[in-house]
């Protein structure tokens, strides 16, 4: 009796080894973290990258020089109010702790990855289209990329439709990259609160959305590169910021530092109907930003958009 006990000794530990190994694997605990495995018929991913705020000593030194104040939970749970559409899928990647009080429809287009704190927006981005589209054995046409650090969808009454539209709709055969704003510092670029690109610019854009491991790689050879990838491959950019639309050139010529630090915008503050998600970690203009946000959460008619998920 004492060689069979042994054995079942000998295969409870190594069956207890090899479960440690797959729960250690990221890509595996990662994985795991995926709520929903259904598919809808969208062509369309948004990906929503939550972090939970915590930073290096380097990254902190790295961030862009005035207030930076962590707003970035009430930004989620205003976009889980006002940016659900049923007629595209999200992922939502949570990037650390979540607040407890963040509750997210269960949806067959609502995906969840939640994941160590690593990566950074564009390579948390890149790694959870790639993890979704793999389980669900898809690939999707259209994305947009959304992080934490911005309030929106912001959208004045008398515009009609859906806001991922409005970004969407300026993806052409030309412009395959669309964001909010644009910084001419160090080197032009669309900022990275907000893309909208198609699968042309996400192959095109693949070697700067990569898993930085510090804060200045992923700004400057993520963020800032992107830009010029996308460039490299033969293809335009668009931002909704009108500034960007009073020359052609503006793109390549502009001078001006980032937009987004309080009276950035040619001694302006940016008004959340320009730009549609507002930089809410910036003190631009924090009275406008709660009023606005106020009067959004008590409209009746908020949006027109026919998919609007209440």
């Amino acid at each position: 009796m004492g060689r069979p006990r042994y054995s079942i000794i000998l295969l409870f530990i190594a069956a207890t080894v090899v479960g440690l190994v797959w729960f250690a694997d990221p890509l595996r605990q990662e994985s795991l973290g995926i709520v929903n495995r259904k598919s809808s018929e969208s062509d369309t991913l948004v990906v929503y990258i939550y972090y939970d705020g915590t930073s290096s000593k380097a990254d902190t030194e790295f961030r862009v020089k005035g207030p930076q104040v962590p707003v970035q939970t009430d930004n989620l749970q205003f976009f889980l109010r006002h940016g659900l559409q049923s007629n595209v899928d999200y992922l939502f990647i949570l990037n650390g702790h979540v607040d407890e009080g963040i509750r997210f429809p269960e949806r067959s287009n609502i995906h969840i990855i939640r994941r160590e704190n690593k990566c950074y927006d564009i390579g948390s981005f890149k790694i959870g289209v790639e993890m979704l589209e793999k389980q669900l054995n898809r690939r999707y046409r259209r994305f947009v990329m959304i992080n934490a650090s911005v309030r929106g969808p912001f959208m004045p009454t008398y515009t009609k439709g859906c806001w991922t539209d409005l970004l969407l709709s300026r993806l052409n055969e030309r412009v395959k990259l669309v964001g909010t704003t644009y910084n001419c510092r160090p080197r032009p670029h669309v900022q990275s609160q907000v893309l909208a690109m198609d699968r042309d610019a996400f192959n095109a854009a693949a070697g700067s959305m990569q898993c930085w491991t510090n804060m200045h790689d992923a700004v400057m050879r993520g963020e800032v590169q992107l830009t010029q990838d996308i460039r490299n491959a033969g293809y335009g950019v668009d931002v909704l910021m009108t500034s960007y639309h009073t020359s052609p050139n503006y793109g390549t010529h502009c001078t001006h530092d980032d937009p987004n630090l309080p009276k950035g915008y040619y001694e302006m503050t940016f008004h959340p109907y320009e730009v549609m998600f507002i930089k809410a970690n910036r003190l631009l203009d924090d009275h406008a930003l709660a009023l606005y946000a106020k009067w959004h959460d008590e409209a009746w008619d908020v949006s027109s958009c026919p998919y609007h998920i209440k």
